[in-house]
């Protein structure tokens, strides 16, 4: 019987697999969950589950013995695990079937192959991890196997690997799970730094000697091997502390280790101090700037364990990297004994359901927290110093553990699950609607200017409205033209006044129309201010309106020269009036030779000279006065009618 279901089972995987997909896409209820009924009918099993537990597992032996190697039976391997998949998700085997299988092959497989097995956990995480906890069930094997590979990885080669199975459990399990919060506080003790206790025995790591320069090291002084020999032991013990600090609260164990921390301190900065020398930093900006540019990156700094042998602690103190380590260590453990003050612990009792597995029980005296402020300033300081880039990595480190305080917070208070679950879309919905109404526009008053009797005053009061304070003419500099009118009533009303305060009152409303008038034209019309006398605003609108006649194109066979020649003709009769009141001025004023010579100037023909007379002086004199305003136009054509 149990071969029949082998031979079925078989058959099954062979026509899945012979259709799958070369880039192993995951295979769902869609794809092959008819094939797994017509498999089901075909058995007619009693208990599927174990059936397909069983079957399952001796076709993943089969395939793995089968090939030499992973890659060639990671199809089939991958068609396996998908059948089993769709058969929890049809309820034909529980979850942890699949867990089961993944976590043979990883017990079976190297690295290599433990990567290609957990590259299916990652391509179908969602399906696999749905409803997954890490107390029962699948979510068991699942942290079963993976903390096993994390075992068998090693931290400096398969690191990369290493944060794929951290990532992928972090992302499965949620963040309150309780496999993954450490509820009782416990200290990773077993991490243990060995040192050499005897002086005198050699190193047993098999060390280049050329690589390490081993040589310098050898031609040290006999005072300084002693120094170092006598630090060493001091040194290192602070590692055991670093990593179990419950063990400083005895009196006794927490004396030893002011001491310790102490000397490692004061070498720590002797150490900082030269090399600060050697560079050439005297404190200054420019010399913290030229000491940052030219250190080197510490992007690929990985350091997985302490080399501990004696000879090789000069060379570690000299690299900056490894005091920063022992550093932060320092800071680390002097931030956990300050967080013991009673100041800090009043603030634990704000906790709603505090954590009593890792609630601190020790209280530092004062005498100890001062120490403890002082050894954590002067490590700070050191830290600050350092290069490269020591205020930046300060300041980094500071803002880190920061942050850490909160989750030493969190845990303290019992992990509580401070997640929520989505917004339902309903109550989304019934905020959009209300945000839209909120934003509609609101309808307009009825009142436009507050209230109704001020809106009724307002419409009663000579027809102005808001329109009409806003129309272009209440604001627009007005043209000189729109005054005359003003100024020709003024003169009418003031030809009808017959009281003295009214006459005042029309001339002054005159003159002030007059100057306005004139204010205005200076912008625009200043070239016709020598035809307007002593201001007279209506001369300037009789210049503009022959000047416009003068420009107006011909219209009506020639009607356009025609005003030209008018206002010619007008021209030439002003300068003969002129030329006449000369003449009048001069020695001779005989009325006879100027009439004489005005009609020498009308007539078209040339009179005799004897005709002329006594005028021909004259006429001399005319044109004397001709000349002077020789400039003028008008001038200019009476003075050719002369000659």
């Amino acid at each position: 019987m149990a071969l029949r279901y082998q031979d079925a089972f078989d058959n099954l995987v062979s026509s899945i697999a012979g259709r799958a997909q070369p880039d192993r896409q995951p295979l769902t209820v869609a794809d092959i969950g008819n094939d797994i009924d017509a498999w089901k009918d075909a058995i007619a099993a009693k208990d599927y589950r174990a059936v397909t537990s069983t079957v399952a597992s001796f076709a993943i032996c089969s395939a793995v013995a089968q090939f030499d190697n992973i890659d060639a039976a990671l199809g089939v391997i991958y068609t396996i695990l998908d059948i089993t998949l769709v058969c929890s998700e049809k309820d034909l085997c529980g979850r942890d079937t699949v867990f089961g299988l993944i976590e043979e092959l990883v017990d079976s497989q190297t690295i290599g192959g433990c990567s290609k097995i957990f590259d299916y956990l990652e391509s179908r995480k969602e399906r696999l991890a749905k409803d997954l906890t890490g107390n029962r069930g699948a979510g068991m094997i699942l942290l079963r196997f993976s903390n096993e590979l994390l075992r068998r990885l090693s931290k400096a080669e398969d690191n990369v690997f290493c944060g794929r199975v951290t990532i992928f459990l972090a992302r499965v399990f949620p963040l309150v799970d309780r496999s993954g919060v450490n509820l009782r506080g416990d200290y990773n003790v077993s991490n243990v730094t060995l040192v050499d206790s005897n002086p005198e025995r050699e190193t047993a790591m098999d060390v280049d000697d050329a690589t390490l320069n081993m040589a310098a090291v050898e031609d040290e002084s006999e005072e300084e091997g002693k120094v170092l020999d006598e630090f060493y032991p001091i040194f290192w013990s602070l590692q055991e502390r670093f990593s179990n600090p419950p063990s400083l609260y005895k009196s006794e164990d927490l004396a030893a280790f002011k001491v310790s921390l102490g000397r490692t301190l004061a070498k720590l900065r002797e150490i900082e101090d030269a090399q600060r020398k050697l560079r050439g930093d005297t404190g200054k900006k420019s010399d913290r700037k030229d000491s940052r540019s030219s250190g080197r990156s510490e992007g690929g700094m990985f350091n997985p364990k302490f080399l501990s042998s004696r000879k090789l602690l000069k060379l570690e103190l000299e690299d900056s990297s490894f005091r920063r380590h022992i550093l932060v260590q320092t800071l680390i453990l002097l931030d956990h004994f300050l967080g013991l003050s009673p100041e800090a612990k009043a603030k634990l009792t704000a906790l709603k359901t505090p954590n009593k597995s890792v609630l601190p029980t020790f209280t530092p005296s004062e005498e100890e927290l001062a120490w403890m402020k002082d050894m954590r300033k002067e490590a700070a300081q050191i830290v600050k110093r350092s290069s490269p880039n020591g205020e930046v990595f300060l300041a980094d480190l500071e803002g880190i553990m920061d942050r850490d305080k909160n989750w030493l917070n969190w845990k303290l208070d019992s992990c509580y699950a401070f997640g929520e679950s989505p917004i339902p879309s309903e109550t989304i919905a019934e905020a959009s609607t209300r945000l839209k109404k909120s934003t509609e526009g609101l309808r307009p008053y009825m009142h436009t200017l507050g209230t109704p009797t001020l809106t009724k005053l307002w419409k009663a009061g000579s027809g102005f409205t808001l329109e009409d304070l806003s129309q272009p003419k209440r604001h627009a500099v007005p043209e000189a033209e729109a005054f005359i009118k003003g100024i020709e009533m003024d003169k009418f009303e003031l030809e009808m006044a017959t009281q003295d305060e009214e006459k005042m009152q029309l001339l002054e409303a005159k003159a002030s129309k007059n100057w306005r008038a004139l204010r205005i034209a200076a912008k625009t019309k200043l070239q016709y201010f020598d035809k307007i006398g002593e201001g007279n605003v209506e001369m300037i609108e009789e210049a503009i309106k022959k000047q416009a006649e003068l420009d107006e194109p011909a219209k009506d066979g020639g009607a356009g020269e025609e005003a030209k020649k008018k206002v010619e003709d007008e021209k030439a009769d002003t300068a003969r009036s002129e030329v006449k009141a000369e003449v009048n001025a001069g020695e001779n004023t005989l009325t006879e030779p100027i009439e004489s010579a005005t009609s020498v100037v009308q007539s078209s023909e040339k009179p005799d000279a004897p005709a002329l007379g006594g005028v021909e002086s004259d006429v001399h004199g005319v044109k004397r006065s001709l000349d002077e305003n020789q400039d003028d136009e008008t001038h200019k054509k009476a003075k050719m009618e002369l000659d």
